[in-house]
């Protein structure tokens, strides 16, 4: 139940209570890939993409075989990359 409701307040733009109810879905069951990964889905589309990767992480080791899984989390350790700032070696320092 908390998950459906989690994804019904997603979808109706309702961030907080979609996020409050995901959490509960996985406080009940920490295994239950597809609260993780509808809750990693979540974070994504609201650009928290260094939260929603270890969720996505958490949904393939539950349930490796799931090409969506493993699909979200390629697509997560991308665009981590790309977000992130380049280092700049400058030989100077």
């Amino acid at each position: 139940m908390p998950l459906d409701l989690g994804v019904l307040f997603a979808r109706t733009g309702r961030e907080s209570e979609a996020e409050t109810y995901f959490q509960r879905a996985i406080e009940a069951d920490s295994e239950n890939t597809r609260a993780l990964y509808a809750y990693a889905k979540f974070l994504r589309d609201g650009g928290r993409l260094e939260e929603a990767l270890p969720m996505a992480v958490a949904a393939l080791e539950s349930k490796p075989t799931d090409a969506r899984n493993k699909a979200l989390v390629r697509e997560l350790r991308q665009r981590v990359r790309e977000a992130r700032p380049a280092t700049i070696t400058d030989p100077d320092n």
